[in-house]
Formats: structure tokens, sequence, C-alpha cells
């Protein structure tokens, strides 16, 4: 097999590995291909983490330019519009009050979130609050406030939105793009991974998912601030898996929110691009 450099050619090799089995191309044993993880982990290696904090710096200064570095990588979204509430639905449950609520976050797009008010609360009754971010559930917003799949133990762990809302929190639970109330497109996505599909076609006009989430985010924090039962200033956030990423980027970029407790989602960056398990919308 000859390998071309310039306007020279060489013999390389007649025996050559191009795959992870071993068959024949015009009479030479191919035996294993080149792999893209092996091309990522010589690229991550040869570059190196730019922000790694170092004890003797001082935290706050480092925390500021860490959050400098990753605004600059951040592309553009739509303007965002005032967001104001529409209560689309209310069931009384028994120890809180749920509604489904739409908000608007840019002329393009609008927010579907469950709203969980806790029981007999006064009216004047300032409460702490917490936005509950969904992981890769199958009912999205639905599982983290308890109202289908409990039969199911493992699952009924992911209704950490109601088991706040029992605790006295005021919670927002946000639908993140492809989940109960925003997966309106789905029968176009067929048997492929919804959160990939979702990341290309965002991609082809400069955007990305995680920074139309973090906007959304910030749309939940508004309903929130702006509650008649809530302290602005004692505003958290919590989630799992996905729903735990998508907390931590909300948190970088609004400092309303006062608490972080993400779950589930503690992997390094390198680790998780060279398995090839991470969804395409956690990332910037």
């Amino acid at each position: 097999m000859f390998a071309k450099f310039g306007t020279q050619y060489r013999l390389v090799s007649s025996s050559v590995k191009l795959g992870p089995k071993s068959f024949d191309i015009e009479g030479a044993q191919v035996e294993k291909a080149e792999s893209f993880i092996a091309f990522l982990d010589a690229f991550g290696q040869a570059q190196g983490p730019s922000m790694a904090y170092d004890e003797d710096r001082d935290f706050q200064s480092w925390q500021d330019e860490f959050r400098d570095a990753v605004w600059s990588l951040r592309g553009p979204v739509p303007d965002r519009v005032a967001p104001e509430v529409e209560v689309i639905g209310e069931w009384v449950e028994t120890d809180h009050t749920r509604q489904m609520i739409r908000v608007p976050v840019s002329e393009f797009s609008t927010l579907v979130a469950y709203l969980l008010i806790p029981k007999g609360i006064a009216d004047g009754d300032k409460r702490a609050a917490v936005v509950a971010s969904h992981g890769h559930t199958n009912h999205g917003i639905d599982t983290t406030c308890g109202v289908v799949g409990m039969e199911d133990a493992e699952n009924a762990k992911r209704a950490y939105g109601r088991e706040a809302v029992r605790s006295g929190y005021v919670v927002i639970a946000p639908a993140w793009w492809g989940w109960h109330g925003r997966d309106g497109h789905l029968d176009r996505v067929g048997g492929r991974d919804k959160c990939n599909v979702i990341q290309m076609a965002a991609s082809m006009y400069g955007m990305n998912l995680t920074d139309l989430h973090i906007q959304d985010g910030q749309a939940a924090v508004d309903v929130l601030a702006n509650h008649a039962n809530v302290d602005s200033e004692r505003i958290g956030c919590l989630g799992n898996s996905l729903g735990g990423r998508t907390t931590m980027w909300l948190t970088i970029f609004d400092e309303r929110i006062k608490a972080c407790v993400p779950a589930g989602c503690m992997n390094l960056f390198r680790e998780r691009s060279l398995k090839l398990s991470c969804c395409g919308i956690q990332y910037l």
C-alpha cells in the first residue's frame, strides 16, 4: 500500500491495520482501522486544561476569570422577552398545588414548567425556592414532580421536585427540549438520539442547546424571583444526571442562585468524550 507525501510515493506496508477484524483489501491483510477515539485522546493529551485552579491563587479572582472564560464559549441566543406567566393547568395534591405554566423566553420560544406551591402557605409568607432540573428520565418533569412512574421505586427516587415542595420550598421544574411539554418535534427523530438530533439541528444556526437551556433556566428563575411567596434571596437549583449538569451551567451564569446541588453528573470531560457516552446537549 502506498502513502502520498507531496508528489512522492513510498511503500509503507503490504499488511495494513485498519479495522477491529481482519479482512483483505486487494490482497493486503487488514487488521485495525484508525480510531476517532485515539485521535481525541491524543488531541486532549496535547491540550490540557487552561483554567485549572491553583491553591496559591485567590479563589474569588480565579472564579471571576473562570466565569469570563466560560462566557467566551457561549454562542448566540435569541433576545429574552418579559416572562409573563400563563397557567394552563392546575391540580390540588394532598400537600401542595401543582400548576403547569407557560413562560415566554424569547420571540421564538416558550418554556413549559410545573410550579409547585406548598399547601397552606399564607399570603405574604416568603419561602426559599428551588429550580428542579430533570434528567434523562422517560417522563421529564412528570418524574421530577412525582406525577407518573412512582410505582417504580428507582423512578420515585428521581421525584426530587416533589420532595422539595413537601419540605416547604416553592419549586419550578422546567421542561428541557425533547421532554413532555416541549416534545412536539419527536415524530421527526425516529429511532435516533433525541438530544443529539436537535443539537445537530441547532448547530446549523450557530446555536447550542446548553446555551438555550441556560436561557430557559434563567426564565424559570425569573418566575421564582417574582413570585409573591418566594424570598428572591434564597433561590437554589438541584438536578440529577443531565439535570445536574444543567444545574451547574445555570449556577455559573445566574448569580441569583445561592445554592447548587448537582447529582449523578460528576464526570470528567475527557472520560465522557472518550467513552462516547454523553448526549450532545450538555456542553458548550
